[in-house]
């Protein structure tokens, strides 16, 4: 989920071309460079994000009793 958030946003930015980013991608000689070396960071990031949210939010059940 993290990853299709991550590619969400970044495809945003480039269509919205925020700070003109979509017209450069657009722009150049070979666009889908431009579009990967934006995108891959971005599903990485929020993957991994989601990833650690995940591990953190776990649920801890003890291994051993408690010794009174």
């Amino acid at each position: 989920i993290g990853c299709l958030i991550g590619v969400a946003t970044a495809t945003a930015i480039i269509l919205l071309d925020i700070g003109g980013i979509g017209t450069r991608v657009a722009n150049s000689s070979n666009p889908v460079v431009p579009f990967l070396l934006i995108v891959v960071p971005f599903a990485s990031i929020f993957g991994g994000a989601v990833t650690a949210s995940a591990i953190f939010l776990m649920p801890y059940g003890r291994k051993f009793r408690e010794k009174d």
